[in-house]
């Protein structure tokens, strides 16, 4: 599938944007704060403001990279060179927030299960978020490449990334 770079590179944007960091005004972000005491709370909005920075850093580092990339190839007659940037961008940004080394989790501070039941509803509420966001991804890469490529089928990336996995793994 000639547009697998476009779908791949729609669907990583879409999760990426919508799920890294949940809203702290929120429903579950404030049901937590809510019953946190004045150290805690402090504590929380450290560490949230500490993964806000990473993110906003990352986002730059992975913009400035992909531009860079882009432009060295843009003339070159290199295909999907916009999709391609749009992952490389992606692929930054997530790895530079995952690898970056952050503050322990609120979790060592939470000495109630009331708090703990409130973590967990964010976690929730964040694996609910990425399902979510990675449907919408989905969805919007196959508007675009249908759009694109009449013959284009919902699973088409998937079927892209199985057969170019197939294709570099070794036979026994």
């Amino acid at each position: 599938m000639r547009n697998g770079y476009c779908a791949i590179g729609i669907i990583l944007f879409v999760i990426s944007k919508y799920t890294f960091l949940p809203d702290i005004n929120g429903g579950t972000c404030t049901k937590l704060y809510n019953i946190l005491d004045e150290s805690q709370k402090k504590i929380y909005l450290n560490i949230f403001r500490e993964k806000r920075r990473i993110y906003y850093i990352s986002i730059v580092i992975g913009i400035l990279l992909s531009f860079f990339y882009y432009n060295h190839y843009k003339n070159k007659n290199v295909e999907f060179l916009i999709c391609r940037a749009f992952i490389l961008y992606t692929i930054i940004h997530t790895s530079i927030y995952f690898f970056i080394p952050k503050s322990p989790s609120i979790t060592h501070s939470l000495t109630t299960k009331k708090q703990l039941n409130a973590w967990q509803d964010i976690r929730y509420d964040m694996k609910n978020r990425f399902m979510f966001s990675f449907i919408i991804g989905m969805l919007a890469s196959h508007i675009i490449i249908s759009s694109i490529s009449p013959h284009h089928h919902l699973l088409d990336p998937l079927r892209y990334l199985l057969k170019n996995l197939k294709d570099k793994v070794p036979n026994p």
